[in-house]
């Protein structure tokens, strides 16, 4: 149901497009071999179609997206029953094991994306990704062992390194150059939606079975990874990809499938002679490889150190210190004081708390889809990341003057971290990813994804453990303060290295 309601959500704000629409079966019929003759123009109902089908197309490959975002946020609030349960109150390294198993499993899965992307294609490897979360997602309702559960998460992880490296490629490849953008941001889209209904549910099951219900949370992973595998089933392979092999016809039907016009391919012959050209001009390049050799190349190496210094600023900005941790910061600040005439445990007002905050993130990622293209990923970083530095001074401050008698910090401190959602949700946390699949040559594409994201995960780990340990050495207020000085020198990094890619094609992008 999530997902229905975000693809009508992506629907509205798609250029002339007022609802959803099936993407036309793949044609039988023979396609043409030239593009020699004058082609026919696309008219305003194909562009229309076009505008449909691009937006299933993201949704889809973007299932895998939700399922990581639902991992990521349904840990916290399962383990005040796992704890319990397995008997883990005095075994904290075994509770860190389970909480960053999915992450640790990520490295991994980004590792073998790369390889698995150029040799299945992309289309194969998310089918690859939707097999491990269906197979995670029923050793996660089972688990009858911690073991288990941390064996059940390490799939995950496997599941959420593969599609995250591949998803981002495979929707900035698959995208017209005017929205491609605005479909790239639909995985953060989906990945907050994910840990906004893991947040909801655990809220529920905090209510109502408070000592019982992890598994009937984690068993929403396999309903998920079933619906998620269905929608790849129905894609057709990206079209770039395909001439990357040297299948132009199926690429041409491919790109015709993706454009809303599979009956009449010749519509896209302008579009598909520019891609064809581009892939052939990078095919012919000197030092084409499709091996990690290739991301020795001084102009890929230069790019891919950007986009890594990316990623890192994203994770240092402080991020998952606000994902995993939002409820034990908001019960250090006495936020479960505001919600104690209604009845709750500290426990359900730190998720209901949580949630709460965490809602105006989606909303914002919706407008980031609106934005994107109109102002471009430069000016929306450069805008918003002092923002999130901000934020975390909003922290500080509510740190410093806590008390239980004072209500003013306990609000500051929810309002800085609902801002702080909003503001990510508009730079940091889209855009890394998008330009990563935007800036490199076909050749470089995969590897380059897969090691940007195994740079993400690996930074990822290493706040999502450290925080703790920082907070309990130098305290809370000290360690908002760290992020906010990450953030500020942020602004400094994206002014003078990051470039904008805003209207072009991926071929012109990788040639600059």
């Amino acid at each position: 149901m999530a997902a229905a309601l975000l693809l009508l959500a992506v629907s509205a704000l798609a250029p002339h497009c007022a609802a959803s629409h099936p993407l036309p079966r793949l044609s039988h019929a023979r396609a043409p071999t030239s593009l020699t003759s004058s082609p026919p123009l696309m008219t305003t109902r194909d562009a229309a179609a076009a505008g449909r089908a691009e937006n299933l197309m993201a949704v889809g490959a973007a299932l895998s997206s939700l399922l990581q975002g639902y991992n990521t946020g349904v840990i916290g609030g399962a383990l005040l029953s796992i704890v319990p349960e397995f008997d883990l109150a005095a075994r904290p390294a075994v509770q860190g094991l389970i909480v960053t198993a999915t992450t640790l499993g990520s490295l991994a899965g980004t590792i073998s994306a790369s390889r698995l992307s150029d040799s299945l294609g992309r289309r194969g490897t998310m089918l690859v990704s939707s097999a491990l979360f269906a197979v995670a997602g029923a050793l996660l309702s089972w688990a009858p062992t911690a073991a288990i559960l941390v064996l059940a998460r390490l799939v995950a992880g496997l599941a959420i390194g593969n599609a995250g490296a591949v998803v981002p490629v495979y929707i900035a490849e698959c995208s017209r150059k005017s929205s491609r953008g605005r479909l790239s941001t639909i995985p953060q889209l989906f990945i907050s939606s994910g840990i906004l209904c893991s947040y909801a549910v655990a809220f529920a099951v905090s209510v109502l079975a408070p000592r019982g219900g992890w598994r009937l949370m984690m068993s929403v992973t396999l309903v998920l990874a079933v619906v998620q595998l269905a929608c790849v089933l129905a894609l057709p392979e990206s079209p770039r990809f395909l001439l990357s092999k040297g299948k132009d016809d199926e690429a041409r039907l491919a790109l015709a499938r993706l454009r809303g016009v599979a009956s009449r391919p010749d519509v896209t012959n302008v579009e598909f002679a520019e891609m064809r050209e581009g892939i052939k001009r990078d095919a012919h390049a000197p030092s084409f490889s499709e091996s990690w050799a290739v991301l020795r190349e001084p102009a890929v190496r230069r790019t891919l150190l950007v986009c890594v210094a990316l990623q890192m600023l994203q994770q240092f900005s402080g991020i998952n210190a606000i994902v995993y941790y939002t409820p034990q910061t908001l019960q250090e600040v006495g936020v479960p004081l505001l919600f104690s005439r209604l009845g709750f445990t500290a426990d359900a007002a730190s998720m209901l708390a949580t949630t709460l905050a965490y809602i105006p993130k989606i909303p914002s990622l919706l407008l980031t889809m609106v934005l994107i293209d109109r102002v471009g990923r430069r000016k929306l970083l450069q805008s918003f990341v002092p923002l999130l530095g901000l934020c975390h001074l909003a922290l500080v401050w509510a740190f410093s003057a806590m008390s239980d008698a004072a209500v003013l910090p306990k609000v500051v401190a929810v309002l800085g971290i609902t801002v702080y959602g909003c503001a990510f949700a508009l730079s940091l946390g889209p855009i890394p990813n998008i330009l990563t699949a935007e800036l490199f040559p076909m050749r470089a594409r995969s590897m380059a994804m897969s090691t940007s994201l195994g740079s993400q995960f690996l930074f990822n780990t290493m706040v999502g453990m450290g925080f703790p340990i920082l907070r309990h050495a130098f305290g809370t207020r000290a360690v908002f303060g760290m992020f906010a000085i990450v953030c500020f020198a942020a602004t400094i990094f994206v002014s003078k290295f990051v470039p904008e890619t805003k209207g072009e094609a991926l071929e012109r992008i990788s040639e600059k």
